[in-house]
């Protein structure tokens, strides 16, 4: 809560300072603070790791903007050169966005704060009680892996014409349902070697991760989006740290994703060469620039980190109509297919983004929501993201430490990450194609431990009562006593 309150405290300050220079550094520390305060929680979360990427996309660029004076989006898209103040102003907003999100954060523990220790109390007793799954359903899960890589080997040799193929999006999501029980059975073989501490346990976990891997691979095939197969397989990693650390601090998302900055970036520059291609490229890949020079030039505007750019873009814009909460209520029905809903919005965008000139770029979350209803309709949608969000962490983290807790753990962090770019409705059916393959082989596997538990339970009641059986003996009767009674009367 400190830092919320020095963000706070620096973002007051700025606001009399946003046509000067100083309004930039001033902003920029208040976000700063923001991440200091997520690295000091206990947990890294789906709030802690949307925060931190909006930090990457509302403070780092904007600061890179300014010091390179990197304008070429806003010259040659956008078509206007914004002033010191636009920018200081729309950065302003942005980071006063991000802090009613982790005000919503705020709210869910504070309401709920005690139905989160009665769960945690729940799920530390079922923890303890729970059963372990034999070889056979590692077996099954093994299969269930090999037929999938099979499927996916099949669909891979479509490429990236899969997407216009007759089934377009629905038969495209589908490697991201499939990738989710490869997670989840990676988390089953780690579970079982971490309870039985069996050396011959670590073969069918690195089996499984194999596995994982190859059909990782073979989705890169099928899409140049890097966050079509990388999701899944940062949420498998982040998974199985989980299960390995008591808890899991955000320091462990935040530096490794800041160390591999320029590797993403190659990854995106190189998105139309197939997989063998790319593995010959990165080998021979040379750059006279420094290593500092390429981190620092992730941010420039010709990469991933224009974001800010379209935001001041959709906050200078005039939209000729706002939705409102229709962006809300389309989620549920972006299923429907558009053979049936004629009228379907084209790629679901409710929003006018005629600023935009067609480009495929994206003003964040925050910008969504903006040009949904403006300024204050933006922060009361972030205030409800970040209950909502927070809501669900607290879910997660209260379930009992099983394998199933870990795999919704590491899905919630990892998809979270992109919903600070995304629209609501793409977060929402990334975390549902993930979750629900999970939970129903979960129900599937413990289903099937709990007969095995019952069964041994039965036939060792069975073998005490045939032990009991054989032991018991009939009772001896007792010896008659001698009939010498004294003669003298018992007065």
């Amino acid at each position: 809560m400190m830092f919320f309150i020095i963000s706070l405290i620096l973002l007051l300050v700025s606001y009399p300072l946003l046509d000067d220079q100083i309004a930039l550094f001033s902003l920029f520390v208040a976000q700063f603070s923001i991440l200091l305060g997520i690295v000091k929680q206990k947990h890294l979360t789906g709030s802690s790791a949307f925060l931190f990427m909006s930090v990457l996309f509302f403070g780092m660029r904007p600061l890179y903007l300014r010091l390179e004076d990197d304008f070429i989006l806003f010259t040659g898209l956008f078509k206007f050169i914004p002033s010191k103040e636009m920018l200081n102003t729309s950065m302003w907003w942005a980071t006063l966005a991000m802090l009613f999100f982790q005000l919503g954060g705020f709210l869910t523990q504070k309401i709920h704060s005690a139905k989160w220790q009665d769960r945690s109390k729940i799920a530390r007793k079922e923890t303890r009680s729970f059963p372990l799954v034999n070889m056979r359903m590692i077996y099954l899960l093994f299969f269930y892996q090999l037929v999938t890589l099979g499927v996916m080997m099949v669909m891979s040799k479509a490429g990236t014409t899969l997407y216009g193929s007759a089934l377009g999006a629905y038969i495209y999501d589908l490697p991201a349902v499939m990738q989710a029980g490869h997670i989840f059975a990676l988390l089953l073989t780690l579970e079982r070697y971490m309870k039985l501490k069996d050396q011959k346990g670590l073969f069918p976990c690195a089996i499984a991760a194999l596995l994982f891997l190859l059909f990782t691979i073979e989705m890169r095939n099928i899409s140049m989006f890097r966050g079509f197969y990388l999701t899944g397989l940062m949420a498998g990693g982040i998974a199985v740290l989980a299960r390995l650390r008591s808890s899991v601090n955000a320091l462990w998302l935040i530096i490794p994703v800041a160390l591999l900055l320029p590797a993403f970036r190659m990854l995106g520059e190189m998105r139309y060469q197939k997989t063998d291609e790319l593995t010959e490229m990165l080998g021979e890949r040379d750059t006279n620039a420094p290593l500092s020079q390429q981190y620092w030039d992730f941010y420039n505007g010709t990469g991933d980190m224009n974001i800010f750019d379209t935001f001041v873009a959709a906050n200078e814009s005039k939209p000729a109509h706002q939705p409102y909460l229709l962006s809300w209520l389309y989620v549920p029905v972006h299923l429907v297919p558009r053979a049936i809903w004629e009228s379907k919005p084209k790629q679901g965008i409710l929003q006018d983004v005629e600023f935009m000139n067609g480009a495929p770029y994206s003003p964040g979350i925050a910008g969504f929501f903006l040009l949904d209803g403006g300024k204050w309709w933006m922060l009361l949608c972030m205030l409800v993201l970040g209950y909502s969000i927070s809501y669900l962490d607290w879910i997660v983290l209260t379930m009992p430490r099983t394998y199933l807790r870990f795999c919704l753990y590491g899905i919630l962090v990892v998809t979270a990450l992109g919903l600070s770019r995304y629209f609501l409705w793409q977060y929402f059916y990334q975390t549902l194609y993930s979750a629900i393959p999970c939970l129903i082989l979960a129900k599937i596997v413990n289903r099937n431990a709990e007969n095995n538990r019952g069964k041994n339970r039965s036939s060792s009641n069975h073998a005490n009562g045939l032990v009991a059986k054989r032991t018991w003996r009939k009772p001896r009767t007792p010896a008659p006593q001698s009939s010498s009674v004294s003669s003298t009367p018992n007065f």
